[in-house]
């Protein structure tokens, strides 16, 4: 067939390429300026190449409106093979064995798209990825993990909101590694330097941010004297707002015998040893 009668049936200039033995698409459009033929731009030819792609597959619904790429094509072109499969094997293979569409095109040296056109052939409902109950690698219960797939609620906008939400109401929920802190803040460390003044000595006298169990779970005190049952709070302007959440630790802390002194920030910053020697 001539380069000119395949042209203006709709191949493009880089399809022409291998066809006439040349690297560079400017050589085929050369040789067609040459024979007087009109080049097309890239949108019409562009338009050309996906009413082809439409023209040569019978495109199902669910794909339909789609750009195809050539692979796709061929595996649409695949899945029309024709094979002598009653309904009654989809029954016992696909339903009652609970296998995917994979595994039976693996089975049968079909593409996926072949077993997919049987399911709508015999009115048979394909099953979602919450009912599949397939192998699933690493995990101990396949169904579980699939429905925990579907319905993710970390794909959920406001999760962390429910989750923050969720943290303040219940501090006991939350892990200690995140309630525990690792660095102090500018007024705990003024007061550290006041017990060093007094002569205590940090985690042989007094304990900074150390867990203490109570009745309902861990709390980390700012400063816990170890012979001594005394917790002093450094208490911040902006921090210890929830007051209602203090009073519950507070108790709790009361109930396993322990007396808690609350400093705010004017008081560490101005003349706090001669409470602290009362205290001590």
């Amino acid at each position: 067939m001539d380069i000119v009668e395949l042209y203006k049936s709709g191949f493009s200039l880089r399809q022409l390429c291998p066809i006439i033995n040349v690297k560079c698409c400017t050589t085929v459009k050369k040789i067609l300026l040459r024979k007087g033929v009109t080049i097309r731009g890239r949108k019409e030819q562009l338009k050309i190449t996906i009413d082809k792609f439409r023209d040569n597959d019978k495109i199902s619904k669910a794909l339909k409106g789609r750009i195809r790429t050539k692979q796709h094509c061929k595996n649409i072109s695949k899945a029309n093979l024709k094979l002598d499969l009653p309904k009654e094997y989809f029954i016992k293979e696909y339903i009652h064995k609970n296998k995917s569409c994979r595994e039976i095109a693996e089975s049968l040296n079909v593409c996926t798209e072949t077993i997919r056109n049987y399911l709508i052939k015999f009115n048979i409902k394909r099953n979602q990825l919450s009912d599949y109950d397939g192998y699933w690698k690493g995990r101990k219960n396949p169904e579980l993990t699939a429905r925990n797939l579907t319905n993710n609620p970390a794909k959920r906008h406001d999760v962390r909101k429910k989750k923050s939400e969720l943290y303040k109401a219940n501090p006991k929920l939350q892990i200690n590694s995140k309630l525990r802190r690792n660095k102090k803040t500018n007024i705990e460390i003024e007061m550290k330097r006041i017990l060093d003044i007094i002569g205590l000595i940090e985690n042989k006298d007094y304990l900074f941010n150390k867990y203490l169990k109570t009745r309902n779970g861990f709390k980390f005190p700012d400063f816990r004297l170890i012979n001594k049952k005394v917790i002093i709070e450094c208490d911040g302007s902006y921090w210890h707002s929830d007051e209602c959440k203090e009073m519950l630790r507070d108790q709790e802390l009361k109930n396993i015998g322990y007396t808690i002194y609350h400093f705010n920030e004017d008081k560490i910053n101005n003349s706090l040893i001669p409470i602290l020697k009362k205290i001590i």
